[in-house]
């Protein structure tokens, strides 16, 4: 099992004496649902970071009393506490879930009576929980005080993109007339095949990205240029064995007409969710075409993240009936119109900061053309799915955003598609936890 191999690797040759922790998903959901601790997916990533802190809470509390306290006075004890707790949290638990129509589970129950009870001890006396602890869980778990959640550092892991398929390309193998409209730019489908007999591929699918300089002749001056190119994974192991080859190869993807040997690659490698800073904004690269979503995460009030749960859950009843007028018959849960509309005005205003500026919905926001008018005059359900588009822009769950009914298009891209500036554009590298970084000057 896992368990048994990170015991290994931290035990290794016994100089430590590290013990793994079994925490199960189910224990951390019961407790969040106890103390109303939401977790929200649509919101930011920090629910990643919330989750790995209640497994440590809640794990250890049942690792001391099911583990630790086993066969010991202690656990009698606390099985006296038990007894008296587990009748009176069972008929109250009952009673819940018959309200809801479900049924009752002993992990609930568990759960229940552990964490209701005042305060609970290990074999050596420390305290493992008390009744006041939820403050301050809660205080970091909830509190949305700038200052406080600033200090998280958010990362993703850099990568190519070959290691999501290790496809080269589009398998589906075009011919002249048939959707591309001609043979030009088709990958041969075996060499020296012609394209315009045979067919071919198209859609070179990108491994990662290079920084390549060459030098560009005016009438009077010599220019040096850089420019962020390519890299097709086709072509990517000729990176290491033979550079000529790949700087050929590379110029001509790129559509870079300098002499091979006035052209120098700068840096070799950068990665699919590498970090760019340029105007004061940092982005992750999230396509060959240099395409960005923002690093930005949204910190919003307790109020608001109930209300963003509530349009999640509601949208997955909507997307159950495809009929608009079944739709009109789908009772809206947890939400009413003015919900919604606060709802509307907390996205509009994030996606007014800066991060967002060059997103082709947040650009049409700012020029007035999505209408919180006709946003109003939407019936309910309208406004959830309408809501669910908007929160594309912030969490990138979805590349486009349908704005339709709001003023805006059908598919407004969910990203920064304009070009790089050309001066001070710096990469970002990071260790896993953030707490360490690089800064590398691309373009000066």
């Amino acid at each position: 099992s896992v368990c048994m191999l990170l015991d290994r690797m931290f035990n290794l040759k016994g100089k430590t004496k590290t013990e793994i922790l079994y925490s199960k998903a189910q224990h951390v959901s019961k407790f969040r649902q106890m103390y109303d601790i939401l977790k929200c997916r649509e919101v930011n990533d920090i629910h990643h970071a919330h989750d790995a802190y209640l497994n440590i809470v809640v794990g250890n509390v049942w690792n001391v009393m099911f583990k630790e306290l086993a066969g010991t006075n202690e656990i009698r004890k606390f099985e006296n506490l038990w007894t008296k707790n587990f009748d009176k949290f069972k008929k109250l638990v009952i009673e819940e879930n018959q309200n809801n129509g479900k049924k009752v589970d002993l992990v609930s129950l568990t759960t229940g009576c552990l964490f209701n009870s005042k305060s609970l001890h290990s074999l050596t006396n420390d305290v493992v929980w008390q009744a006041d602890y939820i403050k301050k869980i809660k205080s970091y778990t909830i509190n949305c005080n700038e200052g406080y959640v600033n200090k998280f550092v958010v990362t993703r892991m850099p990568h190519e993109k070959a290691g999501d398929t290790g496809a080269f390309y589009d398998e589906t193998i075009h011919i002249k007339g048939n959707e591309v409209g001609s043979s030009k730019g088709l990958i041969p489908l075996k060499k020296d095949l012609d394209p315009s007999k045979y067919g071919g591929y198209k859609s070179d699918a990108t491994s990662h990205l290079c920084l390549v300089e060459y030098k560009q002749k005016n009438k009077s001056s010599i220019n040096f240029v850089r420019e962020f190119c390519k890299v097709p994974v086709r072509f990517a192991g000729l990176q290491e064995s033979d550079e000529k080859e790949f700087l050929k190869q590379i110029c001509t993807i790129n559509k870079i007409t300098a002499n091979l040997d006035d052209v120098r690659i700068v840096c070799k490698k950068i990665l699919i969710d590498h970090t760019l800073e340029f105007e004061g904004c940092r982005y992750y690269i999230r396509s060959g075409d240099l395409d960005c979503i923002t690093t930005c995460q949204w910190y919003p009030s307790y109020h608001i993240v109930k209300l963003v749960r509530a349009v999640v859950k509601n949208v997955s009843k909507l997307k159950s009936v495809k009929k608009e007028e079944e739709k009109k018959n789908i009772v809206i849960e947890g939400l009413t119109l003015s919900d919604t509309e606060i709802l509307y005005k907390a996205i509009v205003e994030q996606l007014k900061k800066k991060f967002y500026a060059n997103y082709s919905f947040a650009k049409k926001i700012k020029k007035d053309e999505i209408s919180f008018d006709k946003f109003k005059n939407l019936e309910l359900f309208k406004r959830v799915e309408v809501l669910i588009q908007m929160l594309n822009n912030i969490n990138h769950s979805g590349s486009v955003c349908n704005a339709v009914l709001i003023g805006g298009v059908k598919q407004e891209t969910c990203k920064r598609r304009d070009a790089l500036p050309k001066h001070k554009v710096l990469l970002i590298t990071n260790s896993p936890s953030g707490l360490f970084e690089k800064v590398i000057s691309l373009i000066v």
